[in-house]
């Protein structure tokens, strides 16, 4: 793992016991795909961290992380990496305030990209996402909900928890965006909804004519097709929804995945 100090990366030697993004969750990430020296969509990861700094009230220093690439490359021992950049509050005095200023962290750590699985099964979980909660409008250090919707779902056989909001719509899978087809129409749950706005969400939102909706669970589970997409994934099919199988449609998952690609 690599930390960015001094306008250059050095290794991780270790976090003060008092990060704040270890004591309390203070924080920001983002998960990419890296092939061949190349991050996937990064315009979009960083214009997403570049929001989610604006609305936590910190200031996002430049990094050059191409310059950590090589680096990482070495280490993991291929060009196909899964990074996770993770931007922690600091240090900080026991309690709720922040220190003044703000000395913010900025963490990158790359392990192998594991092949995407050929199709998925979405378990229902009973947590639910509020579309006001920071930790749903961005990617926070805080992540237990989705921890525990996803060790839910296995230990109701499912392989990923579909999670729904407050108000029992369907919102997300348990690190993915959502996206079906109904009738010849493209469907994803609406932000208003809690749904992350997850770049691969994105991207597939700006390339096809895909509508934001607000629905129920009896609409998934009568979709035509259901997919999950997000960075390192792209796009999954889903097999299940509960009890209910999803017929699919190849072609449509072949076009959806060419336009990550």
């Amino acid at each position: 793992m690599l930390i960015w100090k001094t306008g250059e990366w050095r290794e991780l030697r270790g976090l003060p016991p008092a990060d704040r993004g270890f004591l309390l969750g203070d924080g920001l990430f983002e998960t990419l795909a890296c092939f061949e020296g190349r991050v996937r969509r990064l315009d979009l990861h960083l214009a997403r961290l570049t929001r989610s700094c604006r609305a936590f009230g910190l200031s996002l220093e430049a990094f050059d992380l191409g310059a950590a690439l090589p680096l990482l490359t070495q280490s993991a021992g291929t060009d196909r990496l899964a990074l996770r950049l993770s931007m922690s509050v600091g240090e900080g005095a026991r309690g709720l305030l922040r220190p003044d200023p703000v000395t913010p962290v900025i963490l990158l750590d790359a392990s192998p990209l594991t092949p995407a699985p050929e199709r998925v099964s979405l378990g229902l979980v009973d947590i639910r996402r509020e579309a006001s909660s920071m930790t749903t409008q961005h990617k926070t250090l805080s992540y237990v909900d989705n921890v525990m919707a996803r060790q839910a779902a296995r230990e109701q056989g499912f392989d990923m928890g579909l999670m729904l909001d407050a108000r029992g719509r369907v919102s997300c899978a348990d690190c993915a965006s959502l996206i079906w087809s109904a009738g010849g129409q493209l469907k994803t749950p609406s932000l208003a909804c809690a749904a992350l706005p997850g770049t691969s969400r994105a991207h597939l939102l700006d390339t096809f004519e895909i509508e934001e909706v607000t629905a129920d669970l009896s609409e998934l589970e009568r979709a035509d097709a259901v997919f999950i997409t997000n960075a390192l994934m792209g796009v999954v099919p889903v097999e299940r929804v509960g009890a209910e199988s999803i017929g699919g449609d190849e072609a449509l998952h072949r076009r959806l995945q060419q336009a990550l690609a």
